[in-house]
């Protein structure tokens, strides 16, 4: 491996443990001898149960590789573990999607929303092995992106004071006091929570209109905030497209509590249609190559050699 200014050194990095989960014996083989072949400490799994219950244990990886598509746990569902609660000792830990099939671009946005830090489509080489780890070794966690928070409230209902702080390291909030001041917001920011006042002043049609509408709309949140006991429905709100519902007083870890509880559930049905796509692509490969073994003469040889 030749060692840019940007890479640890290799004998640092013998010191590092990884973890390798691939149901594929092969592939799992194939990348484990490679690492170990540099000195690394590697253990593998062909089940990621297998992986979990180590780290239960206490084992804690510094590095994890992951396959994608696997039975039982797939490696979507496990970077959601590992990134969870559950698992605190591993929030930090970068975990590294590798696939021998292609992995398109819907996959590896849910895969970094899950928690996947980086990809790497096989076959590869050692040094590109290698220098993965050594990127995300020396990730910058500095950079990680913050949440942006829309906040649309009514001008005349005094405002939390959580709304103003922005040297918060978990959110930006941006404070708008009417739908049409929030308009210009939303078409030129990319926002992870649109949080609307039900008192608050505008065309809420035109607001879900234009969310809709959005690029980015797959990754937007939008939680009206209610006062308590409200008689009103809030039906059409929720035809239009509104994720949550929050009860005044709202403290900021409620927000994030309910965007990080709808961020799973969205996570969980997107990657239930990928894997019914994959499914649906493998059966209908098969069928394609029994109807043509069923279209194709068989004829039986016999040879006597009296």
């Amino acid at each position: 491996m030749t060692e840019s200014s940007h890479s640890i050194p290799l004998s640092e990095l013998k010191t590092k443990k990884i973890f390798v989960i691939d149901d594929d014996l092969t592939q799992l083989t194939l990348i484990s001898s490679i690492l170990k072949k540099f000195g690394l400490e590697v253990t593998s799994f062909q089940n990621p149960a297998d992986a979990l219950k180590k780290i239960s244990t206490g084992a804690i990886p510094d590095i994890i590789f992951t396959d994608i598509f696997m039975p039982r746990i797939n490696g979507l569902e496990l970077c959601r573990i590992l990134k969870s609660d559950l698992f605190p000792q591993t929030k930090e830990t970068p975990i590294l999607i590798i696939s021998s099939q292609i992995i398109g671009e819907v996959t590896k946005k849910i895969a970094k929303e899950s928690g996947a830090y980086d990809f790497i489509e096989l076959p590869t080489s050692p040094d590109v092995l290698l220098e993965k780890i050594s990127s995300a070794l020396l990730r910058d966690k500095t950079q990680e992106e913050r949440l942006k928070i829309l906040i649309i409230h009514s001008k005349d209902h005094p405002e939390p004071p959580w709304y103003r702080i922005t040297d918060d390291p978990k959110y930006i909030p941006f404070v708008t006091t009417s739908i049409e001041q929030a308009i210009p917001l939303l078409e030129k920011e990319h926002f992870h929570i649109v949080l609307v006042s039900s008192q608050t002043e505008g065309d809420t049609n035109k607001l879900f209109l234009l969310l809709n509408q959005h690029p980015y709309k797959k990754q937007t949140f939008t939680i009206l905030i209610v006062p308590p006991q409200s008689p009103q429905p809030f039906l059409s709100w929720v035809e239009q497209g509104l994720s949550g519902i929050l009860t005044k007083p709202v403290s900021i870890e409620n927000v994030l509590t309910l965007y990080e509880k709808l961020k799973t559930e969205q996570m969980l049905i997107r990657t239930k249609h990928i894997l019914e796509e994959k499914i649906k692509q493998k059966l209908e490969e098969e069928i394609r190559w029994v109807t043509i073994l069923h279209s194709m003469p068989v004829g039986i040889f016999i040879k006597d050699k009296s």
